[in-house]
């Protein structure tokens, strides 16, 4: 059995699902479901019902799949617990269910569809980038964009890692951020930047503007300026829409001019 390159979802899982892309295997969804992170495989393998039905052959890349999308959930959410299940009692077509569990989520210890009432996600898009970049190697519609800058610099280094860090940002008398899920950016001949997910800044205070920049290791940056109470601080706000592969975690992200802003306050206990 070949994987179909005309499967179908069925249409409770494309209504209840937000793509995120196509691994070799499976169709890759978030359930839009913002009370838990929680992610959906779907094996483009016409008519299977049970697992006990996937072939032979393609056993071993259903597995692995399943095992990266369960590993960067984890990594994204800092889950206490990854849940793991295919049941198909409402949908027939096979799907896998990969879940980052809490112990503080409304429905810990049990499981999540004890508690109804999903609740849609208000912007999606940080959270599918982040898969998107955490998954980019094996997604098959991923388009090669490397960072130029590394074939004369090879020594030149862009450490991104999750930090769960208290970032906050204020800007004449507003908080502008608040979050405790930034990236910590730490690159060669730079201050530490912390790029903060969009879901998490108020983005209404912000106006695009026509300003960009350019680094070869990260990408083409945008700007915007904000401007609360009549004070505006000019390109205070820069972010990487289509970042190289090599920075792909910045997209859905945006970090702060320290000296154009009022306060950035950090509380990062790695540091101490």
């Amino acid at each position: 059995m070949d994987v179909d390159v005309a499967f179908e979802l069925h249409p409770r899982l494309a209504a209840d699902g937000i793509r995120i892309g196509e691994l070799p295997l499976c169709t890759l969804l978030l359930n839009n479901d913002s009370r838990f992170p929680w992610c959906i495989l779907v094996p483009r393998l016409e008519g299977l019902r049970d697992f006990h039905e996937v072939p032979a052959t393609h056993r071993d890349a259903l597995f692995s799949e399943i095992e990266s999308v369960s590993v960067a959930l984890e990594q994204i959410s800092k889950a206490d617990k990854m849940n793991v299940a295919a049941l198909g009692n409402m949908v027939p077509q096979l799907h896998i269910h990969v879940i980052a569990r809490h112990v503080k989520d409304i429905a810990w210890p049990s499981p999540v569809w004890s508690v109804p009432g999903a609740k849609a996600y208000a912007d999606a898009q940080p959270v599918v980038n982040e898969l998107k970049a955490r998954l980019h190697s094996q997604l098959i519609d991923r388009t090669a964009n490397p960072a130029p800058g590394f074939v004369q610099h090879p020594q030149h280094r862009v450490d991104i890692h999750t930090s769960d860090a208290s970032v906050q940002v204020a800007f004449a008398g507003t908080e502008i951020a608040n979050t405790r899920r930034a990236l910590r950016v730490d690159e060669s001949r730079h201050d530490i930047v912390y790029y903060v997910p969009r879901a998490d800044v108020r983005m209404d205070l912000l106006n695009s503007t026509q300003h960009t920049s350019y680094c070869p290791f990260k990408g083409t940056a945008r700007y915007w300026s904000i401007s609360v109470g009549g004070r505006t601080a000019e390109n205070a706000v820069w972010a990487y829409d289509e970042p190289f592969d090599e920075a792909l975690p910045l997209r859905g992200h945006v970090a702060f001019y320290t000296e154009r802003v009022d306060r950035i306050a950090i509380d990062d206990k790695s540091d101490r």
